[in-house]
């Protein structure tokens, strides 16, 4: 073969290892590991998949994303991908590239947990109205994984809507009337 000597063996990288998939609170710091073999003088990139985005090429940082930052551990072969401060836009797919001829790919995903929270201003404040007359209450609330919303009188009485029907709790965003769409069902 032209270019290669005698006795020498080409060795192509390889991965040592999976990248973990990670679970992290909104605000906290993550790490994903990526370990390699027989880099040689090819160069490893992280990717964030859903953004498209080349977040580090070996041990540079090339997105302006402050959060970001790379580092490596020569010793044990592996490259760190490191985001500070994560928030719920991070969750995603991130990949380990080397540059070969045909670019080799590991990846593991960050799922970003957000707890629950009502949006007051998007949400019924106090209502008063007389007996017998129809009322719609709104609720609205976010975190990941979304969370789930359920009406349920104080008193552990049932729930009258619809002028007929009963029920000791209704799931939804919405209760009372045919003008809440997002009522789910009642248990």
């Amino acid at each position: 073969m032209k270019g290669v000597e005698e006795g020498v063996v080409s060795r192509e990288p390889i991965f040592i290892s999976e990248i973990q998939n990670q679970t992290v609170a909104e605000g906290r710091n993550v790490r994903f590991a990526c370990r390699v073999e027989n880099l040689g003088s090819h160069k490893v990139a992280w990717i964030h998949y859903e953004n498209s985005a080349i977040l580090t090429v070996s041990n540079h940082v090339i997105t302006r994303n402050e959060r970001i930052t790379v580092s490596r551990d020569k010793q044990h072969n592996t490259f760190y991908l490191h985001i500070k401060d994560v928030r719920e836009t991070d969750t995603g797919k991130y990949m380990c590239q080397i540059n070969t001829a045909t670019a080799m790919t590991i990846a593991g995903h960050l799922t970003v947990v957000v707890p629950p929270d009502i949006v007051d201003q998007e949400s019924s404040g106090d209502v008063i109205a007389q007996e017998g007359n129809d009322i719609k209450l709104r609720c609205r609330a976010r975190g990941s994984p979304k969370p789930t919303v359920t009406w349920k009188r104080e008193d552990g009485q049932h729930i009258i809507f619809n002028k007929t029907t009963t029920s000791k709790g209704i799931l939804g965003q919405c209760l009372g009337g045919l003008q809440c769409p997002t009522q789910v069902k009642s248990f």
